[in-house]
């Protein structure tokens, strides 16, 4: 009763900051509104603003410490317009030759692309970099270019046909998304409600977006 008590209350609170622009939870990389950069992240949590947070990247404040979470997997994403919006298998070589949308520098989802172009020595066409991820997803609406971004972060878009998530060959990423916490302090009711809900079943979040 007292873990639901204070999942309740972790619901409650979130829905509260969701109408008035502050957060409680972060998403990977910053993958909602609420946190745009994963060094404001660790700022907000080091100054008790906030419990904990999902993070991709790496730490910048020792005070702070990471644990596994899930595995996050990056999609192509395009307009539902888009010549590869309909294909079942796209070719990788097309995809990169295409105009991309980028991420702002910083960004651990562009991080994880950029690094996984060294490994095959190639480059994107970035034609234009937004500073969150729904401006970048409503570039690739608009048709302004193709992206890359996590699957949780558009599958309500892809969903209701605002996206569309074309299958590439040959293209698989999925970093490791981290929960991020502070070492030392005792963990409050509402993170208190995340570890309870973890300790039931720690593979609920990749069940969401399957």
């Amino acid at each position: 009763p007292q873990g639901l008590a204070a999942l309740s209350g972790l619901q409650e609170r979130s829905h509260a900051l969701e109408e008035t622009g502050a957060g409680c939870l972060s998403a990977v990389d910053g993958e909602t509104d609420f946190i745009k950069r994963e060094t404001l992240l660790e700022e907000k949590i080091a100054r008790n603003e906030l419990d904990l947070g999902f993070a991709g990247g790496h730490l910048t404040r020792e005070e702070l410490m990471t644990e596994p979470f899930a595995e996050d997997e990056l999609v192509v994403i395009a307009s539902p317009a888009h010549p590869f919006a309909g294909s079942r298998g796209a070719c990788l070589g097309s995809v990169l030759r295409e105009e991309f949308i980028g991420r702002e520098a910083g960004s651990a989802t562009w991080q994880c692309v950029e690094a996984w172009l060294r490994t095959l020595r190639a480059q994107l066409n970035v034609v234009l970099r937004l500073g969150s991820p729904e401006a970048v997803k409503r570039a690739v609406a608009a048709g302004l270019g193709i992206s890359i971004l996590s699957r949780c972060a558009v599958a309500w878009e892809v969903k209701a046909g605002f996206l569309a998530m074309p299958n590439v060959r040959g293209f698989s990423l999925k970093p490791q998304l981290q929960v991020v916490r502070p070492k030392v302090r005792a963990p409050s009711a509402s993170a208190a409600a995340f570890d309870w809900l973890m300790s039931l079943d720690p593979h609920w979040f990749s069940t969401i977006y399957g």
